[in-house]
């Protein structure tokens, strides 16, 4: 568990990144302003090598779980992706909620 970044209140992106993201995922990156990082589970994105600490944080926009990924720089949160979670993210999202890691 990775401490919660709801205090960082600045968010960006790249425009190319964010329209091909609502084109891929139907999602647009202005909706991460409402991600509830106080209910949220954060970690470190260690899929690839990066060449950057990356985080992927699964949380709720409304009624819906979404996975966040994003980069925090000099206090500006720094979104790389933002799509609704799969139903196995949704199943361990609840299993956290419900029984803690």
């Amino acid at each position: 568990m990775y401490p919660k970044l709801g205090a960082l209140m600045k968010f960006e992106w790249d425009e190319a990144k964010a329209a091909a993201n609502q084109r891929k995922h139907g999602v647009a990156f202005e909706d991460a302003v409402r991600f509830e990082f106080d209910t949220a589970l954060v970690g470190i994105d260690d899929d690839f090598a990066y060449g950057e600490e990356r985080f992927k944080a699964y949380g709720f926009i409304g009624v819906k779980i979404y996975v966040l990924i994003y980069v925090e720089r000099n206090g500006v949160l720094r979104i790389i992706s933002l799509r609704q979670a799969s139903r196995q993210e949704i199943r361990n999202y609840e299993a956290y909620l419900t029984k803690g890691w």
